[in-house]
């Protein structure tokens, strides 16, 4: 929570100190960065919270070695064909390190470490928020991407060292082998995991990286800042609520009256935080973004009030969606996303044929989210109900199976 809360602590140090063109191309690099990382070890990754706690430590140094020999081809390319700026390499690096920020965390997630799993939350994001600070107020024209790679960096550098020195008498020499059974072993995240969460982040993402292209820099400097103050809640309980929820229905999978509560339990509260989010938005944003924020920005108000559907829905739908992931059902989610994908593709193409302006296209984009994603939720709940009863017809493992195939 905390690292969050400072990420948008830095939002008015962002439009204090740069304009919405410099902001709308930060916005661009981060957006491709992250998507770029989340495809360096192809969503593997995942595989470490489905270890037990003994070998997770084994399943993330494979992990590890699959990331930086991609990270490593990636470099190469970018000898090859990029003009070899410092940029380019600060991009290169900051795909490693947020690869490594999540990894990490799924690793801490495994062995219940919670207050080390906050730490690497909170570290990066106050270190990025204390460079930007200086630099704005000190007046040191940085570039934004800059300042946020290279705090990343720093940090993740000095973790990974902490950890080698503490972990090197016990280093496990990873082989072909022990690559290939864990690959084998968590193929499904390759078959249906990776397609599903490149459709979702490209998805989470395709305003971002399309404004700049249809409607200029400025246009996406805005909404960047419009959506980073609407994410927050959503952001907040993907990296706790969300990750908590996951892991302790993992555990008590084989528990059908436990998962079962954990389940109702979290759809209830997420329910509520929903109904809370769209009344205190509605009331709160206009007021807030004049307060926080100065004329060059005013614009950004309309575009936080149009997005408000999109991310309600989401708070509900990017926490239950972690169900499709326990019970091997990643095609629904696969289809959800793919579904958000390309009527996100026919607005955008016919809001620029029909030349419909970017706030109605946003009002009709935001408003398609809610609808898909309701249906997701609504996916979710039907699983659950499957699991339950073909547990109580035939046991979890035979539910397993069909799930696996």
């Amino acid at each position: 929570m905390a690292g969050q809360l400072i990420m948008l602590l830095a939002l008015p140090l962002i439009a204090m100190g740069y304009g919405p063109e410099e902001v709308g191309e930060y916005n661009f690099l981060f957006s491709s960065g992250y998507l770029l990382a989340c495809l360096l070890c192809f969503r593997l990754e995942l595989g470490i919270l489905k270890e037990r706690e003994e070998d997770a430590l084994l399943a993330s140094r494979i992990c590890n070695r699959i990331a930086l020999t991609s990270l490593f081809f990636l470099f190469c390319l970018m000898l090859l064909f990029s003009q070899r700026s410092s940029s380019d390499f600060l991009y290169i690096l900051f795909l490693g390190a947020f690869w490594h920020l999540v990894a990490i965390g799924h690793y801490l997630s495994v062995q219940r470490r919670y207050l080390t799993l906050s730490i690497i939350r909170i570290v990066p994001a106050l270190f990025f928020l204390i460079v930007l600070a200086y630099s704005v107020l000190f007046e040191i024209h940085v570039p934004i991407f800059d300042l946020h790679a290279v705090s990343w960096v720093l940090f993740v550098v000095l973790f990974l060292f902490c950890l080698v020195v503490g972990k090197g008498k016990n280093a496990v020499v990873i082989n072909y082998g022990l690559c290939r059974s864990f690959f084998h072993k968590h193929r499904r995240l390759l078959y249906y995991q990776l397609p599903a969460d490149l459709l979702c982040d490209i998805t989470r993402f395709v305003m971002p990286l399309l404004i700049p292209l249809f409607y200029g820099n400025h246009a996406a400097g805005l909404y960047m800042v419009a959506s980073k103050l609407l994410f927050f809640p959503l952001t907040l309980l993907s990296t706790s609520l969300g990750v908590v929820f996951r892991r302790e229905a993992i555990a008590v999978f084989y528990q059908k009256e436990k998962f079962l509560l954990i389940f109702k339990s979290v759809l209830m509260l997420l329910f509520v935080v929903m109904m809370l989010y769209i009344v205190g938005s509605y009331f709160f944003v206009r007021p807030v973004m004049q307060l926080l924020f100065s004329d060059v920005w005013i614009d950004a108000i309309d575009i936080a009030m149009a997005m408000i559907p999109s991310v309600a829905m989401s708070i509900m739908y990017e926490t239950l969606s972690h169900v499709f992931f326990i019970l091997n059902r990643q095609h629904y989610h696969l289809m959800v996303y793919g579904t958000i994908l390309l009527v996100a593709m026919l607005i955008v193409t016919a809001s620029s044929y029909l030349e419909i302006g970017f706030l109605d296209s946003l009002y009709l984009f935001s408003w398609s989210i809610f609808i898909i994603q309701f249906i997701g939720v609504v996916f979710c709940c039907r699983c659950v109900n499957a699991y339950i009863k073909a547990y109580e017809e035939n046991g979890v493992d035979d539910f397993s199976i069909k799930a696996g195939k």
